[in-house]
């Protein structure tokens, strides 16, 4: 359904996973921005805690713009109350926030500004405040004070502008990691969204770098802005912060590379510019590759040490199922790219200290 003029001008989406030491804050946060156009919908995802219960305690308080989507069942993802979050949404754009976060009070009101001026589809924020749990309130914390002055200077001196429609740039920016992934950063047009039919892909990890690739490949007006408002909370207990076993972590990544490239192929396949480029369409399929092969790498190495047998035992018991009749070829070209993957970075990494060490011999610094 396209925005009409007595909807919100904001859809501000919360996905919700056991967040009941930090979801009072986010909602509080919320409550006290500047610019009061907007719904709030979060989206459970089958909490276990009293999360829920928190929710429907705050709903009076947002006099309606309240909308709570309980759910049963726990997907592990966040792709999935996203989505659901985003078919029941209303508003001219969409804000993507984390349970356990929050936004400054000007937060809304700095991005809506902003994206009429520029009559934007897409607004990426290249910087955000961030902080640990300190038990003193993450806004409070001495972490984001000291940070102020800093963000109050990149404010002042606010660089946004148009990205130039030129797809070879983007791409290369893409490649280049000139943008993140996290959902938060972005600002969407809900129309955008929908006309180009972008959700977020049904796995567990990966999911907002294939999202983000669907939205930076996608936009015509896409504006890049120095700040957010947005205040980020790292967690120790966080997901990404937690060893796990490397089975599951392994069919977790691999998992998302066989859902995604299919995805991207066929979003690629869509827009003109690769169809008539197919260098570029390989160049955005290796890259969400490597992306997969990355994490991999990390933990065959780092974490866990897992040889190349090892590797293709995994894959091959892990996805035994899928690949049918392919049970040996796959999982054996799968450890032999990683395991040419671990060399190549080893290679890369004695190359550097060699160039660093002959860079002191020619200072003097190293006798030969």
């Amino acid at each position: 359904m396209p925005f009409q003029e007595n909807a919100p001008k904001i859809s501000v989406i919360i996905p919700l996973y056991n967040a009941e030491k930090y979801l009072e804050e986010c909602f509080e946060s919320i409550l006290s921005q500047t610019f009061q156009s907007f719904e709030v919908i979060v989206a459970d995802d089958g909490s276990s805690d009293t999360s829920p219960k928190i929710v429907k305690k705050y709903i009076p308080r947002f006099g309606g713009r309240l909308e709570f989507l309980p759910a049963k069942t726990n997907t592990g993802s966040g792709a999935v109350p996203r989505n659901r979050g985003l078919a029941v949404s209303r508003g001219e754009y969409v804000f993507f926030m984390d349970s356990d976060d929050a936004a400054l009070p000007d937060t809304f009101a700095d991005l809506y500004s902003t994206a009429k001026k520029f009559d934007a589809d897409v607004i990426y924020c290249r910087n955000y405040l961030s902080c640990k749990l300190d038990g003193k309130g993450m806004i409070n914390s001495d972490e984001i004070k000291n940070a102020m002055p800093k963000y109050d200077e990149l404010r002042q001196n606010e660089q946004t502008f148009l990205v130039a429609d030129d797809m070879p740039k983007r791409i290369d920016d893409l490649k280049n990691f000139r943008y993140w992934w996290t959902p938060w950063i972005k600002f969407v047009r809900r129309d955008f969204l929908i006309t180009n039919e972008i959700k977020f892909p049904p796995i567990l990890i990966t999911e907002d770098m294939l999202w983000t690739l669907q939205i930076i490949l996608n936009a015509k007006r896409l504006v890049s802005k120095a700040t957010t408002g947005y205040v980020y909370r790292r967690r120790d207990d966080s997901m990404t912060n937690r060893r796990t076993d490397p089975n599951k972590m392994i069919r977790k990544w691999f998992e998302s590379f066989m859902v995604g490239a299919p995805l991207i192929d066929k979003i690629l396949g869509e827009i003109p510019f690769f169809k008539e480029n197919p260098v570029h369409r390989y160049d955005i399929l290796l890259f969400v590759l490597r992306n997969a092969l990355h994490p991999m790498r990390i933990l065959c190495t780092v974490e866990h040490d897992i040889s190349a047998p090892e590797f293709y035992e995994i894959i091959r018991t892990e996805f035994k199922k899928e690949i049918g009749e392919h049970d040996v070829l796959i999982p054996l070209l799968c450890s032999a790219v990683n395991l040419l993957n671990i060399n190549f970075r080893t290679l890369e990494s004695r190359i550097v200290e060699t160039e660093n060490l002959l860079k002191e011999y020619r200072r003097g610094n190293l006798k030969a």
